[in-house]
């Protein structure tokens, strides 16, 4: 069983988290409904400016308040000690 405050870090994470998707909604639906370039990716996936703006939102949160590893589709990883979002 896992002790107390690893599972309120866990919560605090999880948390933490939908408040970044939050934050990154609002900078997709900015694009919302407009005439977006749909670009392919080396692997042959769609990408737009919504989803690489997203990206770039949630990292500069988790930047700014965590020493954290930084796993994203549109970036890759961003390498930094500690624990990986």
């Amino acid at each position: 069983m896992r002790r107390l405050s690893e599972r309120w870090n866990a919560r605090r994470r999880a948390e933490a988290g939908a408040a970044h998707g939050l934050r990154a909604r609002q900078v997709i639906l900015e694009h919302f409904r407009t005439d977006l370039v749909v670009e392919t990716k080396r692997d042959d996936t769609p990408v737009t400016i919504a989803d690489r703006k997203a990206e770039e939102r949630i990292r500069a949160i988790i930047d700014v308040n965590a020493r954290l590893r930084v796993v994203g589709e549109e970036f890759g990883t961003q390498k930094m000690p500690f624990a990986r979002w």
